[in-house]
């Protein structure tokens, strides 16, 4: 697996403080039926378990079809997963059964209204095993993110993050586009009126 978070186990006391996982790249370069990207089980041998759990901006790739994209073991009842992309055809398990499909996963779990399956465009590595960067041609991860600065501000470069139309993953070094319009801050005519109607100019800045 990619990540691991054991969280106690089911008959424990409750910690309630909550456990976050954001803003991750896990890349598998080979396909593996049995492993996990992410896995969140429980240790029978930890008196406790952690209801509440972040998940959000998280990348799931892998070249070809990875076993499971996430492996939940049992029913966090604070669960709070948005703006992942999960690499296409893998699984999802959760409360320790396999949900089938995405659509599934989000019915099972009430959450990941907000994330997607898609294959992340990763930039290429010299050696071969994956480079968790984003190429300058993805346009799967970029703006499919969620706000998680209040959690996290940058990211393993130290860029920062976006609060508008934020990339999920690890590398946020893409500027996603200005989906604003420009703003007409004023205009004025270049018109000869002596002579006839003119041309008007309009002053346009980008509000970015």
């Amino acid at each position: 697996m990619g990540i691991s978070i054991n969280g106690g186990n089911d008959t424990g006391s409750e910690v309630t403080a909550p456990i976050t996982c954001v803003g991750n790249t896990v890349y598998r370069a080979t396909a593996h039926k049995s492993g996990a990207a992410y896995i969140i089980g429980y240790l029978a041998s930890v008196p406790i378990k952690r209801p509440n759990i972040i998940f959000k901006n998280n990348i799931s790739a892998a070249n070809g079809t990875l076993g499971r994209n996430i492996y939940v073991k049992y029913a966090p009842t604070g669960w709070d997963a948005s703006g992942n992309v999960y690499n296409p055809g893998s699984k999802y398990t959760w409360d320790g059964s396999d949900t089938g499909g995405f659509a599934a996963w989000q019915a099972a779990t009430g959450q990941d209204a907000n994330s997607t399956e898609g294959t992340a465009f990763l930039a290429p590595d010299p050696n071969g095993v994956g480079d968790l960067h984003l190429d300058a041609f993805d346009t799967v991860a970029v703006g499919a993110g969620v706000d998680i600065t209040s959690i996290i501000d940058h990211d393993f470069d130290g860029d920062l993050r976006r609060a508008v139309n934020p990339t999920a993953g690890a590398d946020v070094h893409i500027n996603p586009p200005d989906f604003d319009p420009p703003t007409i801050v004023g205009w004025h005519s270049a018109a000869d009126h002596g002579r006839g109607a003119g041309e008007a100019l309009l002053e346009i800045l980008d509000d970015d």
